[in-house]
């Protein structure tokens, strides 16, 4: 195991353990050995793998939250104690990485979700991907699946990250490691160079102070106007004007004729289960380190969301669309692969497995090998990633006992939620 793999049971009647929190959990983990925390807070392999709690029952069990950049994690477990559902603290987690991820996650990019929904025993596909465009697909495909997977107030799933962008945050070491192998495209826009760019011009630092007001007055449109903030009227001329003025192709008539895709999600028989799958191969057979992000959510009562997002290369195409805070994807170059899976028994509803990749056709594929064996060997190429969490006795509302496993070549956080 990888000073970056969480890998941890997961209780519900059988075990319990306690979520885990530090106050600077910005640098996910480090490599020191022992129990102190590292530098800065930060949470070290130890702690990440070594906590086990007292039996407790179903009912102190909240869900559980996986993204690459941690406060996005700690955002979506906030959205989980608070009552919400895998949708909306995927939806939560999202909008969180578009402020704290832009760097594979802005609102310019596009992706793709699988989502299972325990009362109706169904698991949609949810297709946001771009194609060759320049069109920003991510928070249209974030609303649809928040319609369809979310109980809680749009308002209250878009809001963190409005704040964040608003009033700054710290930076990560997700987000500085990935901006420091962007480097170069950072460059690209004097705009994109100023924002990600610490006193004086010099590199971004690990908790150095972000903001991007920007950003979050597009945050504001989408958390008050729904996606017509930002698809239709003042928002959408904004996003056009920017976009001519980056010599990047964007109509209204596009933009406002964008829609993601929903469909039941192809799925093949696995004994007395189904693996349910979303995969994209890309034109490439490896993408660019941290193009694509991917983050996953389990809720109280085993509902499970899984999203793959990218913007064609780091920072996409590293132009900014004044005025909004979007840095627009790259045209030129094909989304990243990825690929989730879902493995659950279509007659009980129980989950047995839920896993998401991206960044090579190579781990694309390990990915669905390990959800026919519900396997937690999430070793993957350099630059790439893979997510996994596997229920060997199947996950319930009321019943069953499982174990997460976070990439080790991610500087990412799985967290689990408590409802008490």
């Amino acid at each position: 195991m990888g000073p970056n793999c969480g890998c941890f049971p997961l209780g519900m009647r059988a075990l319990t353990i306690p979520a885990l929190f530090f106050a600077g959990l910005l640098g996910a983990c480090s490599s020191s050995p022992g129990g102190a925390p590292g530098d800065a807070g930060v949470q070290t392999a130890f702690e990440r793998t070594s906590y086990e709690g007292p039996v407790a029952s179903n009912r102190d069990f909240g869900g559980l939250v996986v993204a690459e950049e941690p406060q996005a994690a700690l955002i979506g477990r906030e959205i989980l104690e608070k009552g919400g559902s895998a949708g909306d603290a995927a939806t939560a987690i999202y909008f969180t990485l578009a402020v704290t991820y832009p760097v594979a996650a802005g609102l310019g990019g596009g992706g793709a979700c699988l989502a299972f929904g325990q009362a109706k025993g169904a698991v949609d596909a949810i297709d946001f991907t771009q194609g060759a465009t320049t069109i920003p697909a991510n928070a249209r495909g974030m609303a649809l699946l928040h319609a369809r997977h979310g109980v809680k107030r749009w308002t209250s799933v878009v809001g963190p990250a409005e704040r964040l962008a608003g009033k700054g945050f710290p930076a990560s070491r997700s987000l500085v490691k990935a901006l420091d192998q962007a480097r170069a495209v950072t460059q690209l826009d004097p705009a994109v160079a100023q924002l990600f760019s610490g006193r004086g011009g010099r590199p971004l630092k690990e908790l150095d102070h972000v903001t991007q007001i920007g950003l979050a007055t597009t945050l504001g449109r989408l958390r008050g106007h729904g996606v017509r903030g930002v698809y239709a009227g003042i928002g959408a001329q904004a996003l056009v004007d920017g976009a001519r003025d980056a010599g990047l192709p964007l109509s209204a008539e596009v933009l406002a004729a964008y829609r993601p895709t929903v469909s039941p999600a192809p799925s093949t028989p696995l004994g007395d289960r189904h693996v349910h799958t979303m995969v994209n191969q890309g034109a490439a057979q490896r993408a660019p380190a941290n193009s694509a992000t991917t983050f996953l959510a389990v809720d109280r009562n085993a509902n499970a969301v899984l999203c793959a997002v990218g913007m064609g290369a780091p920072l996409g195409s590293g132009r900014l669309a004044k005025g909004t805070g979007i840095v627009l994807a790259d045209p030129s170059t094909p989304p990243a692969p990825f690929s989730g899976a879902l493995v659950i028994n279509t007659y009980t509803k129980e989950l047995f497995f839920a896993g998401v990749a991206a960044g090579s056709g190579t781990a694309a594929q390990k990915l669905l090998a390990l959800a026919q064996t519900s396997g937690l060997d999430t070793s993957s190429p350099s630059g790439t990633s893979i997510h996994a969490l596997t229920c060997p006795s199947g996950l319930t509302p009321d019943d069953g006992k499982c174990q997460l496993a976070v990439s080790p070549n991610t500087h990412g956080l799985g967290l689990q939620a408590t409802t008490n």
